[in-house]
């Protein structure tokens, strides 16, 4: 049972998500080597100082949640948050809190499993704000465009091909492009296969067609040219 105690602190020491403990009144009682990296505080200064030292002043109301919840037995998983290090400076974080039980099943403590996610989540800022610049481009050309996924049902269209088609774009997006691109041969009024579909089957782009209409919603007829690509993923 010793070798067993001993082992198990080895692991909570050796994990790379910062771990503390905490009793039900919010006193920090142990944490892990992580976790003095992760807030910059070592040991001494941590341990029987209360937890909402990591706490930024307007986030002061979820310990108070989480101590209510921890009462009741509640876990809870994956809780993204926002502590404060002791230079001042704001993590994102992932916060799991359980509860300590004895061995006759009451609650006597709270255990916090905490992980850095700021690079993830300025990553995923970073590429949120990418799509918006790309979308706004794509938006303000002159030409239609429309991308579509592997089955063929529309993701995005921009202004100018929402003009062309006279689809609302709300409308548009889902459906099968074939639906909202009609064409037809200009001098015999023949249906045209989608180049979506053609893109599809061959995995390659589809030059321009020449005497190509696309039918609007209205059924107006408009000359284009138009050509379709793949949009490969990195595999």
């Amino acid at each position: 049972e010793v070798q067993a105690g001993a082992y198990l602190a080895a692991i909570v020491e050796s994990s790379d998500d910062a771990i503390l403990s905490k009793d039900l009144d919010g006193i920090i009682r142990s944490c892990n080597a992580a976790a003095q990296r992760l807030f910059g505080y070592s040991a001494e200064e941590l341990i029987g100082r209360p937890v909402r030292m990591l706490i930024p002043a307007d986030r002061q109301q979820e310990e108070d949640l989480i101590l209510g919840k921890i009462r009741r037995g509640e876990p809870i998983d994956h809780f993204e948050t926002v502590r404060v290090t002791k230079e001042g400076r704001f993590v994102d974080i992932s916060l799991t809190v359980s509860p300590v039980r004895d061995g006759a099943g009451a609650i006597i403590g709270v255990s916090k499993v905490a992980r850095d996610i700021t690079e993830r989540k300025r990553a995923a800022a970073e590429l949120a704000a990418q799509q918006e610049w790309f979308r706004v481009t794509l938006d303000s050309i002159g030409d239609g465009v429309i991308t579509c996924d592997a089955g063929g049902r529309i993701t995005f269209m921009n202004a100018m091909a929402a003009k062309l088609t006279g689809w609302e774009t709300e409308s548009a997006i889902t459906r099968p492009c074939a639906e909202v691109v009609r064409l037809v041969r200009e001098t015999t009024g023949q249906t045209l296969d989608s180049p979506v579909t053609r893109v599809l089957r061959t995995g390659g782009p589809v030059a321009p067609s020449t005497q190509t209409l696309l039918v609007a919603a209205d059924g107006t007829g408009r000359p284009i040219d138009d050509n379709a690509a793949p949009i490969m993923d990195g595999d």
